[in-house]
């Protein structure tokens, strides 16, 4: 798979901090994962709807997190994504908190 990178510079902020600092301060949480749906990074609000430390999500599938109802679905789409027959997807998911509540 190609892997694509872009080199952006705003003055002397480059495109990687532009991202990371609308990515750590936004209020929607975000997780960022591999093609095969380990999480490789989450944001704090992530973190807050969760209720788990963020190295704890690091490695973890995402699956690992919503709601058993969500999952088959959920999958369904991300696969798509990841194989490149979906530019992106929208689901309104139910998360396991770090008490395994939802």
């Amino acid at each position: 798979m190609q892997q694509r990178t872009l080199e952006i510079t705003t003055g002397s902020i480059s495109a990687e901090q532009l991202f990371t600092d609308a990515y750590e301060s936004s209020s929607v949480a975000m997780a960022v994962t591999d093609l095969a749906g380990n999480i490789i990074r989450v944001n704090h609000a992530f973190t807050i709807l969760i209720g788990f430390d963020p190295a704890s999500a690091n490695d973890q599938r995402y699956q690992n997190y919503i709601h058993t109802d969500n999952r088959k679905d959920s999958e369904l789409l991300f696969d798509a994504v990841a194989k490149g027959s979906r530019p992106s997807y929208d689901q309104i998911l139910l998360f396991r908190k770090g008490d395994n509540t939802y």
